[in-house]
């Protein structure tokens, strides 16, 4: 395989997750609109599938108030978690739900189509450590945040830059290197 390809491999790899977790999420839409006309047990299967496209869309999870009366004196006040309630019979969290789904759709759609953007690519190339912390779920407000990206960008753009100059000696040298693996 060709240097050119991993490119195509990884435009095509994030093309189709994102269409992929797409299209999951405008049926599992489809299906919750069914279960909120008419409940039924078949979709209740599914609400891990449903949890888990909510965090790859970086959608966070959202609290309700709960009050109920225990006595004519006492009332029990907390809240609930919204992703842990969604099959609800509640307006407000359905509600919820069906905001956080139309999020969803929104963000992959989003993400499929910046997949073909130049500009989003030249930028993944060009601040790639910080991609990397960001990935990571490194808090940018932090000075070892802030540290790790000057000494990472660093790294990376003396490596870019060596690489380019030496192209000739790199590849020479992965060659050797493949040549004496048994």
């Amino acid at each position: 395989m060709k240097w050119c390809h991993i490119p195509i491999v990884i435009f095509f790899y994030k093309f189709i997750f994102n269409l992929n977790a797409y299209i999951k999420s405008k049926y599992y839409f489809e299906k919750y609109k069914q279960w909120l006309i008419k409940p039924n047990e078949s979709l209740l299967t599914h609400e891990e599938s449903i949890k888990k496209l909510f965090n790859l869309a970086g959608i966070k999870d959202s609290s309700r108030p709960y009050i109920e009366q225990i006595t004519n004196m006492h009332i029990y006040e907390s809240r609930i978690s919204v992703m842990n309630n969604m099959f609800v019979r509640r307006a407000d969290v359905q509600h919820t739900i069906i905001g956080m789904f139309q999020a969803c759709i929104g963000i992959f759609r989003s993400r499929i189509l910046e997949s073909f953007s130049l500009f989003y690519w030249v930028d993944i190339f060009l601040f790639f450590p910080k991609n990397i912390l960001n990935y990571l779920n490194l808090d940018p407000e932090k000075a070892a945040y802030r540290i790790l990206n000057v000494v990472l960008t660093a790294i990376w753009w003396t490596f870019v830059t060596s690489l380019t100059i030496f192209k000739k000696q790199f590849k020479a040298m992965i060659i050797n290197f493949i040549e004496i693996l048994p």
